[in-house]
């Protein structure tokens, strides 16, 4: 059995952090860029939306993705496959 599965692989948090900040940034300044569009053709939907926090939306976002994935891959790779499939692939 490997006792390194359950430890973080930090260099693959880091980059999919990086990845969803980056992304998020991206997208996060589009979705400010068209409400400020609309705002600026209908006065009417001036009071309805405000601009999202790019910064803190994109690090928040990226933090999540990273933390996530990270869980997502360690439940897959740690219970998943070497305490249920292993044993019953290797039994056969």
């Amino acid at each position: 059995m490997n006792q390194h599965t359950f430890i973080p692989d930090t260099s693959g948090v880091i980059v999919i952090k990086a990845i969803a900040t980056s992304s998020s940034r991206t997208s996060t300044g589009v979705t400010n860029l068209l409400i400020n569009a609309r705002k600026a053709i209908d006065k009417s939907f001036a009071g309805e939306a405000e601009d999202v926090p790019v910064l803190s939306t994109s690090v928040a976002y990226g933090v999540y993705m990273a933390v996530s994935s990270n869980l997502r891959y360690q439940i897959l790779a740690g219970v998943i496959e070497q305490r249920i499939l292993e044993p019953l692939l290797h039994n056969n």
